[in-house]
C-alpha cells in the first residue's frame, strides 16, 4: 500500500519535472552508492522493542534534488538503500519491503515539496534553501511516522513520549545534515574548486557525532552500573531483586532476553535459572540441570570466561554452544564472588537488525557481573539459595509424587518406564514389565464408610504394594484406586508371581475405624515387546489386561494379549451404546411368572431387564449388566427398571385387587450402596402407588458380604418400609449360615445349577434338598430358579420346595402378554402347570403361601 501510494504521487506530480537547463547531472549509480553508504553509517535510537536508525541520507538526498531527475533520484534511493539493508543489515523480507516502500514514499513526497517551493532553478537563493529544508523535513517526518505506525500496529499502543523524543532527535540530525550539504551544493554551484574547504566541517561534524555517542554511552553505562548495584542492595527478596536486575540489564543492552543462573547448594549439583523475556515474561528460580545449558555454562560459570556470540560467529550455529534463550546473538559473563564463581549472567538477541553485541557490551556486562556477584554474595546469598533450593526441591518432589500415599505419580512413573525402555534398547534380552492394579470394590468403602476411610485404605494398599516388591521396582499411584508397578529386567513369570503376591496380600482384611475391610484387586500385566513401544502404550496394555481380569471375575491376574485390545475397544463402544440406549429408551422389562409348586397357581412375577438394540436383536442382562455396573450406568438403568415394574404391578393390582401378585426386582451392588437408596425406594413406591408388601427386592450373597454392618442397616430400613427381601442365586456365593441368621431375609432363591442337578438319582438332588431344609429351618420360603423339565418339578415338589419359575411354566413375557395370562388364570383352574405361557392354566392365589 505504501509503495502504491508512492507510485501514485510520482505519476501525478513528478513525471513532467526536469532539472533546470544547464544543471550538471550526477549519474544515478553514484547517488545509489551514496545512499548505500549513508544507510550503513547510522545512529541507533531504541524505541520500545525496536531500534530506530538515523542515517546520513540527507547527503545524497539533497544532491539528488539539485543534480538528478526525479526518476533517477527515486531509482538511486531504492537501489542504494536496498543494497545496504540486504548486505549489511540482513533484514528479513517483510522488514525489507516495508523500509524500501517508506524510503520511496519519503523520496517522492520530498521531491514534490522541493519542486513546488523552489524558484526557476538557475541559482541558489534563499528560496532553494527553504525548499531543500522543507523537503528533507518532510522526508524525515514521513519515515519516522511510517516506522512508528508499524510499531504501534504490531504492539497495539503508541508511546507518545518516546515518539516525540525520536521526532526531536531525527529532525535535529536531519536539519544539521541538510545545512551542511546545502553549503556543499552552494560551493559546487558557484565555485566547485573550493569544495575541499568543506572537508574540515564535515569531518568535525562526524567526529562530533562519534564523541556525542561515546560520551552518552559512558554516561549511561555509569548510571546503569550504579542503578544495578542499588537494585540488589535495596531489594529484600532475592528472587524479586534478580528479576529487577534482569529487567534493567535487558533495557540497557537493548536485548530481547536476559538470564541469570546461580549454582544451587544441592547435592544433586543443580542450578537455579531466572529468565526475563519479551514483555517481561519471567521464569523465576527454575531448577535446571547444568548439563542442559550446553557449553555456555561450561565456558562462563565453569571456566570463568566471558565471551560474545555474534550473528557472524560460527559458534552461534553450534548446538552445543547455544543456550535455549539464544536465537541470534548473546553476551555472557561469569558471576564472581570473592572466592568462587557463583553462576553466570547473559543477555541475548539484540533488538533490531542493525548490529550485534560488541566488545564494549562485553566489557560492560563483565563489569556488571563482577559487581552483581559481590553484591549477591554479601547479601546472604548462600542462605537464600539454600532456602530456595530446598523449596524448589520440595515443590519438584510434590509435583511428581502422590501426596496421600507418597508414591510416584503418573508423570514420574511414565518417565521411569521411558527410561527403562531406553535401557532395554541396549540390552534387548531384558525388558521391563508393567503391572496395572485396580481395587475392585473401593467405591463401596468410600460410599459406606466415608472418604477418610477410603484414604486410609489407599495408604494401606500402598504399603502392601511396597511389601510385595523389590527395592528396584517402582510402585506408583495413577489416581483414584488405580496403581501401577514397574518391574525392570523381569520375565513374564516373575511378573505373574508378583501379581499373584499382590492379589493375595490385598485379600487380607484391613482394620479401618474398628471395621474389617477387604480390598480385593484385579491386576493386568504387560511386558515390553516391540522396540518402538512407548511408556504410554505399555501402561495402556497393562490397563487392558486389568479390565480383562475384572471381566473374568475380579480378584485375579491377566496378561496382555493383542486380542484384548480389540475386546476393550468393543467394550468402550458398548458403553457408548448403553448410554444412548438409556436416552433412547431401548430397554424393556419382561415378566416371568412365579408359581406355587404344590397348587400350580401364579403367586408372583419377576421383572427381567432386556435390551432391544436398534437392529432388532434382543440382549439379555448377562451380556451388558456387568459393564453397566462397572461404568455406573446401572444406577439410572436400575432405577428405571424398579419404577417401571412397580408402576405395572400397581396397574395389575388396580385392575384386579383380588390378584395380589407380588413383584420381584433384582438389585445390583451399586444400587444398594447408594447413600439415599432407601429414600429412592420409598419415593418410587409412593409415586407408583404400589403397596410395599407387594414388592420383593432381590440381592445376591456378594452384596450382603460387602460392608456387612451398613448392609444390615439398609436391609432393616427396607423391612421397615414393608418391603420383602430375597437372597438371589443362593449357593453360588459365600453361603454362610452366620449371615443367613443376621440378615432380615424372607425368601431364599435356589440357584439354577442346583435345580439342574435335581434328577431321578437321589444323590444328585442332595444339595437341593439341603438348601430347602436349611431355608425352612430359618423360616424362609424357597424359590427354585430355572425349572425346565417335568422331572425337576416333581422332585422339587416332593422335597418341599415352595415356589418355582422357569421355562417349564413360561418364558419372560411383555406386560400385555402377562396381563392376558393373568386373565386366563383367573377363569381356569388346574392342578399342574403346562409348558409355555400360551397353554398355562394356573390360577392366581394369595402370594407366597405354603
Amino acid at each position: 500500500m505504501i509503495a502504491a501510494l508512492a507510485v501514485t504521487i510520482f505519476v501525478a506530480a513528478l513525471t513532467h519535472v526536469q532539472p533546470a537547463a544547464g544543471t550538471p547531472l550526477v549519474p544515478w549509480y553514484v547517488l545509489a552508492a551514496l545512499f548505500c553508504v549513508a544507510e550503513i553509517l547510522v545512529v541507533h535510537v531504541q524505541f520500545r522493542r525496536e531500534v530506530h536508525t538515523f542515517s546520513l541520507s540527507e547527503v545524497p538526498f539533497v544532491l539528488g534534488l539539485f543534480f538528478a531527475t526525479p526518476a533517477e533520484f527515486v531509482i538511486a534511493n531504492v537501489i542504494g538503500a536496498c543494497a545496504a539493508l540486504v548486505l549489511h543489515r540482513r533484514q528479513t523480507p517483510v522488514k525489507l519491503v516495508f523500509n524500501i516502500s517508506q524510503f520511496a514514499l519519503g523520496a517522492v513526497i520530498g521531491i514534490a515539496v522541493f519542486h513546488a517551493i523552489r524558484g526557476d532553478g538557475t541559482s541558489i537563493t534563499h528560496v532553494e534553501w527553504l525548499a531543500t529544508l522543507s523537503a528533507t523535513l518532510v522526508m524525515n517526518v514521513v519515515g519516522i511516522a511510517m516506522i512508528a505506525s508499524a510499531i504501534a500496529l504490531s504492539e497495539g499502543r503508541v508511546e507518545f513520549r518516546k515518539l516525540a523524543q525520536v521526532f526531536r532527535l531525527g529532525l535535529a540530525v536531519g536539519t544539521t545534515n541538510t545545512v551542511v550539504v546545502l553549503t556543499a551544493v552552494t560551493f559546487l554551484w558557484h565555485d566547485p574548486a573550493s569544495l575541499w574547504l568543506l572537508a574540515v566541517p564535515a569531518l568535525a561534524l562526524y567526529a562530533a557525532y562519534r564523541a556525542y555517542n561515546s560520551e552518552r554511552e559512558k554516561h549511561e553505562s555509569l548510571e546503569f552500573l550504579y542503578e544495578s548495584t542499588s537494585i540488589l542492595q535495596r531489594t529484600p527478596d532475592l528472587d524479586r531483586g534478580i528479576v529487577e536486575l534482569l529487567r534493567h540489564t535487558r533495557q540497557m543492552f537493548k536485548a530481547e532476553a536476559a538470564e541469570l543462573t546461580l549454582l544451587a547448594p544441592s547435592e544433586q549439583g543443580l542450578a537455579l535459572r531466572t529468565t526475563l523475556g519479551q514483555d517481561d515474561e519471567a521464569v523465576v528460580m527454575e531448577l535446571v540441570d547444568p548439563a542442559l545449558l550446553g557449553n555456555v555454562w561450561a565456558r562462563s560459570a565453569g571456566q570463568g570466561e566471558a565471551f560474545l556470540i555474534t550473528r557472524s560467529t560460527v559458534e552461534a550455529a553450534t548446538a552445543g554452544i547455544v543456550a535455549p534463550a539464544i536465537r541470534r546473538d548473546a553476551v555472557v559473563a561469569p558471576l564472581r564472588g570473592d572466592k568462587t564463581v557463583l553462576g553466570m549472567l547473559m543477555v541475548a538477541n539484540r533488538l533490531g537488525d542493525v548490529g550485534t553485541f560488541d566488545e564494549d557490551d562485553l566489557r560492560l556486562l563483565r563489569t556488571l557481573a563482577s559487581h552483581a556477584g559481590v553484591a549477591l554474595e554479601n547479601g546472604r546469598l548462600g542462605e537464600s539459595l539454600t532456602q530456595l533450593t530446598k523449596l524448589k526441591e520440595q515443590l519438584s518432589y510434590q509435583a511428581f509424587h502422590d501426596p496421600l500415599t507418597d508414591l510416584p505419580n503418573r508423570s514420574l512413573f511414565l518417565e521411569a518406564v521411558t527410561a527403562a525402555l531406553s535401557r532395554s534398547a541396549a540390552h534387548p534380552s531384558a525388558g521391563p514389565s508393567v503391572l496395572f492394579v485396580d481395587l475392585d470394590d473401593f467405591k463401596t468403602v468410600n460410599d459406606s464408610l466415608g472418604h477418610t476411610a477410603g484414604d486410609t485404605l489407599l495408604i494401606a494398599v500402598a504399603e502392601r504394594l511396597r511389601s510385595c516388591l523389590r527395592p528396584s521396582d517402582v510402585p506408583a499411584r495413577l489416581g483414584g484406586d488405580e496403581f501401577a508397578i514397574l518391574l525392570e529386567d523381569a520375565s513374564i513369570e516373575d511378573a505373574l508371581r508378583v501379581g499373584d503376591r499382590i492379589v493375595a496380600s490385598l485379600h487380607v482384611p484391613v482394620q479401618i475405624a474398628g471395621t474389617e475391610v477387604v480390598a480385593p484387586a484385579s491386576v493386568g500385566i504387560a511386558s515390553h515387546g516391540s522396540p518402538s513401544e512407548t511408556a504410554h502404550e505399555l501402561l495402556r496394555n497393562a490397563d487392558v489386561a486389568m479390565y480383562t481380569a475384572k471381566s473374568e471375575g475380579k480378584g485375579r491376574v491377566a496378561v496382555f494379549e493383542p486380542a484384548m485390545h480389540a475386546a476393550v475397544v468393543a467394550r468402550h463402544a458398548l458403553t457408548g451404546q448403553l448410554q444412548r440406549a438409556l436416552a433412547r429408551r431401548e430397554f424393556l422389562v419382561r415378566y416371568q411368572p412365579i408359581v406355587a409348586l404344590e397348587s400350580g397357581r401364579i403367586t408372583g412375577v419377576e421383572a427381567l431387564l432386556r435390551w432391544q438394540r436398534p437392529d432388532g436383536t434382543m440382549m439379555g442382562p448377562a451380556d451388558f449388566v456387568p459393564l453397566a455396573e462397572d461404568t455406573g450406568l446401572i444406577l439410572p438403568i436400575g432405577r428405571w427398571v424398579l419404577e417401571t415394574a412397580c408402576r405395572q404391578a400397581a396397574a395389575w393390582h388396580a385392575s384386579a385387587p383380588q390378584n395380589r401378585i407380588r413383584l420381584a426386582v433384582n438389585l445390583s451392588a451399586r444400587q444398594v450402596q447408594q447413600p439415599r437408596f432407601i429414600e429412592q425406594v420409598a419415593d418410587i413406591l409412593e409415586r407408583t402407588g404400589l403397596e410395599p408388601d407387594l414388592l420383593v427386592l432381590e440381592i445376591t450373597e456378594t452384596v450382603m458380604m460387602q460392608d456387612t454392618e451398613a448392609t444390615i442397616a439398609k436391609l432393616n430400613a427396607l423391612k421397615d418400609l414393608g418391603v420383602q427381601l430375597a437372597i438371589d442365586d443362593f449357593g453360588t456365593g459365600y453361603s454362610s449360615l452366620s449371615y443367613l441368621r443376621r440378615f432380615p431375609m424372607d425368601i431364599l432363591k435356589m440357584a439354577k445349577p442346583f435345580v439342574d442337578a435335581a434328577g431321578p438319582d437321589r444323590q444328585d438332588a442332595a444339595f437341593a434338598e439341603a438348601i430347602i431344609a436349611l431355608g425352612h429351618s430359618l423360616k424362609l420360603r424357597i424359590v427354585a430358579e430355572g425349572i425346565e423339565r417335568r422331572d425337576q418339578l416333581e422332585l422339587l415338589r416332593k422335597l418341599g420346595c415352595d415356589l418355582g419359575q422357569g421355562y417349564y411354566f413360561a418364558e419372560a413375557l411383555d406386560a400385555e402378554a402377562f396381563t392376558d395370562l393373568l386373565a386366563k388364570a383367573g377363569r381356569q383352574l388346574a392342578t399342574v402347570p403346562i409348558l409355555r405361557a400360551a397353554h398355562m392354566t394356573a390360577m392366581v392365589q394369595s402370594p407366597w403361601t405354603h
